[in-house]
Order: C-alpha cells, then sequence, then structure tokens
C-alpha cells in the first residue's frame, strides 16, 4: 500500500486547489521557513482523522480553514483527499485504489467520505488500521517526535510494534469488545434486577394482559363491526336515499302531472260553473220572462176574449145599425113633425113648467137622492168590471195551470224514469270505484308484501354481512398468523446454530445436498403435536440428508467456519424398523394411544429415520396411565398429550416452565389447524358471497316488481280518481233530479192551492141596467 496523490483544498495556506503526485521511493519537499512544508504533514494526518488540534498546530478545529488574506478571502470549508494504491489488497476493500476524503466547514461540519461514499471516522481509523497510518501508527512523524519516540514508554512501544505486526485492528476490537461485554454484564446484571422485580408482577400483569388481549380483541372486532355497520348503513342509506329522490322525483313529476291536471279542471270547474251561473240566470230570467209573458198571455188572452165578447156585441150592433138607421131616419123625420109639435108643447110645458117649478119647489132633494145612488151603481159597476176583468184573469191562469201541470207531469214523469237510470249508474259507478279502490287496496298490498319482503331479504343480508365480516376478520387473523407461522419455518426460526449455518450454507451454495429438519419433515394433528414435540426433543434440529457424505461434508463446513454443531440423520445408515412383541401388548392397554412414529406423517423417503426416532416411543393419556406403565418393556419413553415425560430408566419429566417449548412441529401442526379453518371460513365466506349474489338477484327482482307494482298502482290511482270522479257526478246528478222532482213536486201542490180559491164570475148586464 503506498499514497498516490494528495489533494488540498482550503485547509491553512492553501487558499487553492493543490495535487500533489507522490511517486517514487523517497520523496522531499524543499523550501525556505514558513513557506508551508509542515502543512502538507499536517494536511496529511488531518486526512486520516488527526482530531487534536495541537498536533495540527491550530488552537480550534476551524483553524485550519484558510482564513483569507490581504489579496484573497477566506473560503468556506477545508477538503483533504488522499490517494492510496491498494494493488497489494492491504486495505479491506476490493479495490486497486482507495480515496479517503475529509470535508470540515466554518459551521463546525465534519464529513468523512471512503471512495466517495459517505461514512464515519470510526470507519476510516478501522479501515487504516494495522497499515501503520491508524492513531497509534508509526508512519507519520513530526519535526520534535523523534526524541518523543526515543523516550516512549513500554505502552506506546507496543502499541507501534502491534501496529507494525497488524494485530492493531484485533486488539481495537478486543478492547471494544471488552467495553461491550463489561457493559453487556452490566445491562444483563439490570435485566436480572429488572425481571426480578418483574417476575413478582408477572402474574398480576398476566391475568391483566390477558384481560387487555381480551379487550384489545374485543374492541377491533367492535370497531371492526361498527365500520362494518357504519358502512352497511351508509350503503343502505345511500340506497335509500337514491330510491327516496328518485322517487320524490317521481313523487314531484306526479304532483306536477296531478297540478297541471288540478288546474285544468280547476279551469274547466271554473269555466263550466261559470258557465251554469250564467245558464241558471239566463234560466231564471227565462223563467220569470217565461211567467211574465204567461201572465201576459193570460191577460192578453182574456183581452183578446174580451174584445171578442166586444166585437160580437159591436158585430150585433153593426148588424142592427141599418135597420135602426132607416128606423132612425124615420123616426127622425117624425121625431122633427114631433120636434115642432114638442116645441109647441115645450112652450106650452115650460110654460106650465114654470108654472109647476112655482108649484113643485121641493123635488130637487128627490134628484139629489137619485144622484146618489147614480153614483153608487156607477161604483159597483166599476168593481163588477174589475172583478169580471179578474175573473178572467184567473181562468186564463188557471188555463195556464193546467198547462204548465200537464207540462210538469210529463217532467216528472220524465224525471221519475231518468231518477232509475241515474241510480242504476250511480250503482254502477260506485261499483266501478269499489271495484278500483279494492284493485288499489290490493295492490298496495302486494307493494308493501314486496317491501317487507326486501326489508326482510335485506335484514337477513345484513345478519350474514355481520357474520361475513366477523368470518373475514378472523380470516384476516388466521392469514396473519398463518403468514407468520410459514415465515417463522422458512426462516428456520428455533433451530440450533448448526443446523441453521448447513441450512444457510445450502441456500447460498457454499455446499451441496438436501437437508430437512426432522420437525419440518413431520406433520401432526394439534392435539397431538406437543406430545411429539416432547417426544423428540433436540432431536427436531436433526438433519436429514441422502447420503453420509453430505452428512461429512455440511460436518467440515461447520468445522472450517466455527459454526456450531448439528446432527444429521442419513437415510442408508438408518436401520430397519421392528416393534417388539412386547411393546405390540402395550398397545392394548387402557390410556395407550400409539406410538409416535404411527401418528405423524411424513414422505416415504423420510420414514426410517421417523421410525429410528420415533419408532419406540409410546404416546399415553396421561401421566397417571404412564406411571402404571412404568414397569413394563419394549419402549424407551412414554409421552403424555400434555408433555409430560417417562424415560425407560425410571425418570420422570414434567411440570411447566416459564416458557413453554413451542417448536417447529407445534408450528406445523397450527399452520395446518389454520389452514383448515381458513378451508372452512372460505367455505362459509363463498356460501355467504353466493348467498349474496342470489339475494342480490332476488332484491332487483322483487325491485323490479315493486316498480311495476308502483306503475300500476299510479294506474289503479287514476282509475280510481276517474271512478271517484264519475261516482261524485253520478251522485250529484241523482241528488240533482230528487230535487228538481221535489221542486216540480211543491208547484204542482201550490198550483193545486191556487186552484182552489176560485172567484166568482159577476152580472155585468143586471150592474149596467141597474146603473141605466
Amino acid at each position: 500500500m503506498r499514497l498516490r496523490r494528495v489533494k488540498i483544498f482550503g485547509f491553512k495556506t492553501f487558499a487553492e486547489k493543490a495535487e500533489f503526485e507522490i511517486s517514487g521511493d523517497f520523496v522531499a519537499v524543499v523550501g525556505p521557513n514558513g513557506s508551508g512544508k509542515s502543512n502538507i504533514v499536517d494536511a496529511i494526518l488531518w486526512g486520516l482523522g488527526e482530531g487534536n488540534s495541537r498536533h495540527l498546530r491550530a488552537q480550534s478545529g476551524t483553524d485550519v480553514i484558510f482564513n483569507g488574506s490581504s489579496r484573497r478571502k477566506a473560503v468556506g470549508y477545508a477538503e483533504v483527499s488522499l490517494l492510496f494504491d491498494n494493488e497489494d489488497g492491504a486495505l479491506p476493500i476490493p479495490t486497486s485504489e482507495v480515496t479517503v476524503t475529509r470535508r470540515l466547514t466554518r459551521a463546525g461540519e465534519s464529513e468523512y467520505s471512503i471512495n466517495r461514499q459517505t461514512c464515519r471516522l470510526r470507519d476510516v481509523l478501522e479501515l487504516l488500521a494495522d497499515s501503520g497510518l491508524g492513531r497509534a501508527g508509526y508512519a507519520i512523524v513530526g519535526q520534535k517526535e523523534i526524541d518523543q519516540a526515543l523516550a516512549a514508554s513500554a505502552e506506546d512501544r507496543r502499541s507501534w510494534v502491534d501496529e507494525a505486526a497488524g494485530v492493531q485492528r484485533y486488539r481495537a476490537r478486543k478492547v471494544e469488545s471488552l467495553r461491550r461485554l463489561v457493559s453487556a454484564k452490566d445491562h444483563l446484571s439490570r435485566v436480572a434486577d429488572i425481571l426480578k422485580e418483574i417476575e413478582s408482577q408477572r402474574d398480576p400483569l398476566a391475568a391483566e394482559a390477558e384481560v387487555a388481549i381480551r379487550y384489545k380483541s374485543a374492541l377491533t372486532s367492535l370497531r371492526e363491526i361498527e365500520s362494518g355497520l357504519l358502512v352497511s348503513e351508509v350503503i343502505s342509506t345511500n340506497a335509500e336515499l337514491n330510491k327516496l329522490e328518485s322517487s320524490l322525483q317521481s313523487s314531484a313529476a306526479t304532483i306536477r302531472r296531478e297540478n297541471e291536471i288540478a288546474n285544468k279542471a280547476d279551469d274547466e270547474i271554473s269555466r263550466i260553473g261559470n258557465k251554469i251561473s250564467v245558464i241558471e240566470s239566463d234560466l231564471d230570467s227565462m223563467r220569470a220572462t217565461l211567467q211574465s209573458t204567461l201572465t201576459q198571455i193570460e191577460r192578453l188572452e182574456s183581452t183578446v176574449q174580451l174584445g171578442h165578447q166586444r166585437l160580437k156585441s159591436f158585430e150585433d150592433l153593426e148588424a142592427n145599425f141599418d135597420d135602426e138607421a132607416e128606423r132612425a131616419q124615420k123616426r127622425l123625420e117624425e121625431m122633427r113633425a114631433e120636434i115642432e109639435v114638442l116645441e109647441k108643447e115645450w112652450q106650452a110645458e115650460e110654460a106650465e113648467f114654470t108654472r109647476i117649478s112655482e108649484e113643485c119647489v121641493g123635488v130637487g132633494e128627490s134628484a139629489s137622492k137619485l144622484k146618489i145612488e147614480l153614483v153608487k151603481a156607477e161604483s159597483e159597476l166599476d168593481s163588477g168590471r174589475k172583478a169580471h176583468n179578474l175573473s178572467l184573469q184567473a181562468e186564463a191562469e188557471k188555463k195556464h195551470r193546467l198547462t204548465r201541470q200537464k207540462e210538469i207531469k210529463r217532467e216528472l214523469d220524465s224525471a221519475r224514469k231518468n231518477i232509475a237510470d241515474v241510480e242504476s249508474a250511480s250503482k254502477e259507478a260506485s261499483e266501478q270505484f269499489e271495484t278500483a279502490h279494492a284493485k288499489l287496496k290490493g295492490t298496495e298490498e302486494q307493494l308493501r308484501a314486496r317491501i317487507d319482503q326486501v326489508e326482510s331479504v335485506k335484514k337477513s343480508g345484513q345478519d350474514r354481512s355481520v357474520a361475513l365480516r366477523s368470518d373475514l376478520a378472523q380470516q384476516a387473523s388466521l392469514e396473519g398468523r398463518k403468514r407468520g407461522i410459514e415465515a417463522t419455518i422458512e426462516s428456520h426460526e428455533g433451530l440450533a446454530q448448526g443446523p441453521r449455518a448447513v441450512l444457510d450454507a445450502v441456500e447460498s451454495g457454499k455446499i451441496s445436498g438436501d437437508f430437512v429438519p426432522v420437525g419440518e419433515a413431520i406433520s401432526v394433528s394439534k392435539d397431538l403435536a406437543l406430545a411429539i414435540e416432547v417426544a423428540l426433543g433436540a432431536s427436531s434440529n436433526d438433519l436429514i440428508c441422502d447420503s453420509e457424505e453430505d452428512a461429512k461434508r455440511a460436518i467440515g463446513y461447520l468445522k472450517e467456519n466455527r459454526a456450531g454443531r448439528a446432527t444429521f440423520q442419513p437415510i442408508p445408515l438408518m436401520r430397519p424398523h421392528q416393534v417388539p412383541s412386547e411393546a405390540k401388548a402395550l398397545l392394548k392397554e387402557a390410556g395407550v394411544i400409539s406410538f409416535a412414529n404411527e401418528v405423524v406423517d411424513c414422505e416415504p423417503r423420510f420414514q426410517p429415520v421417523i421410525d429410528a426416532l420415533l419408532g419406540r416411543i409410546l404416546i399415553v393419556e396421561t401421566l397417571e396411565f404412564a406411571l402404571k406403565l412404568a414397569k413394563t418393556s419394549g419402549w424407551s419413553r412414554l409421552v403424555t398429550l400434555e408433555g409430560e415425560l417417562v424415560h425407560s430408566g425410571g425418570a420422570v419429566t414434567g411440570g411447566n416452565g416459564a416458557r413453554i417449548a413451542y417448536g417447529v412441529v407445534q408450528r406445523k401442526a397450527d399452520l395446518e389447524a389454520i389452514e383448515e379453518e381458513l378451508a372452512e371460513i372460505s367455505a362459509r365466506v363463498s356460501k355467504v358471497e353466493k348467498e349474496s349474489a342470489n339475494e342480490s338477484s332476488q332484491i332487483e327482482e322483487i325491485e323490479t316488481q315493486i316498480a311495476s307494482l308502483k306503475e300500476l298502482q299510479e294506474v289503479q290511482k287514476i282509475e280510481s280518481a276517474e271512478a271517484n270522479q264519475w261516482a261524485s257526478q253520478v251522485h250529484h246528478e241523482l241528488l240533482a233530479t230528487r230535487k228538481e222532482i221535489e221542486k216540480l213536486e211543491r208547484e204542482i201542490e201550490s198550483m193545486q192551492t191556487q186552484d182552489a180559491a176560485i172567484i166568482e164570475p159577476v152580472d155585468l148586464e143586471k150592474l149596467e141596467r141597474a146603473r141605466d
């Protein structure tokens, strides 16, 4: 190993990067005092990890960084790289060149690297140990250290000798190991004290730990169940929310549609009501007009009759006018003659009247009486004429009432005929409404039944989901245990150092052969695992191999590498297994289960080894049975199911230690039991998933039926509403018809009452004669 190159930057006076090639057997640096010759040696010493500032002729660690001058400013860090030639492999690194670099910043951050890989100072010192460049090295001697070397103590000389002999690394490791061993002993003593302290608390803590484990398991299960329930509630709530939203949308659409229909119906009702009001007002006005018209007609009829009578009298008078005219002419002539005679007589009479007037002064009173009687006669004549007119009017009204009664009777007959049809239509409409309502009710019952069925299916699905979550949680726990046990078996945990070293060597290819631990070669049921584990004992770490040469080669590897000891079971060296006759007889004894080799399973090629190890070990149920068989022969050991052991020499092993043995056999048994339980859980999970799938299809089918029933329900609601509306209309029409009939009947009764009040006729001619 030689130092080939030195690179310096920022160290003391090296403000710029400087690189020195060191070649040849002897290198000298020549220069005046103060030129920096010693700074090169200090840089090499600093780069090798020197931490004492005084050895570097500095006050502190950061004083080695260039502080600047009048011409140059200071630098921020110092760095030294040393390149070593490692062709001879003196340094324990598989490279031909090794570069050691040290860097220090003004903040005090120090960094080391080997071949540009960051490392610790300890790594640098271990790398350079035994090379003469270590802390106790002798390769670098300062200006004032020659006299110190001559006057060095024995301890310092010994360190130099160790460095030169190449044992300094191992001595340092020994010192470090002794220091760590002392520290470990101190720790062990403290651990022993802690164990003593904890031992008194172990039983209560174990009980508390068991309670805590149960609590943690229950809490985990509770959280899983609550999480599952929350997930299920969220899913069901989202589904219900979606369903309600869709139902709300459909209801909103239905409401809008119904509102539109209702608005249209209200508009139609308002329009029809307005028409009905107009028609009723028109009808009332028409009825009033009709009544007044009928009254006027009756009056006109009576006036016409009166006119006819007068016309008849006028015609009679006209017929007599001609005769009367002739007679009147004759009479006129006669009258003229008579007038002449009368004038003469008048003059005579006037004279006579004057005479009589004078004679009859009291005749005026008689004239006044006659005048009063005349006024009375004229008044009676006027009253008679009015009564006669009233009689004529009453007669006309009577005829009108008779005509109206006939019309009312026809209307009554028609209404009574129609009322039967209306009653039949009302009954039919009611039956239609009841039928539609019954259909609607049946559909609603079917809908409720389907909804209840969905809820029942969902509830059973939720129950299955809870069971499924429990199974999945148990499955995850078992799978975790399974992976842990498989990892433990694959890593050969529990094996002694020697067998594990052999298996690791086989895996890395350092030795060849097929080696299988006895414990991993067999499988047994869980209830017998502890007994087989105890029966095998340390033999569970034995390695089964195909030949004695493999065993020999593995033992050689263990010796060469000081990797421990191991027991090998070469299959060809195994002797044939024979069961003694007295041992066969023991199988019939009470409490005896079987020989250990008969209750385990293994590959046929491993059977000779298993027979040799377990063929003479008898498994019994309890220690009492084992002690009863202790004086018999034909076996080497008796093992109980709880792990007690009776040796053929009479020794009995049993009890319960701080740690119960848990070897590969029990791990494999637990693994098989876990696999069986996982298979059962997987079957249950598959069954539940299949049922869930069937349940989902069933729910979809029922929801499809629900949707169709809802559509049918909407249609039937419309039909029921229409039937109800039609029945209501028919019922109203029936009520209106009945009211009309009652009205017509009351009108007939009123007319009949009016017919009873008859006005007596008047003798108008008699009154006229009396007046005349």
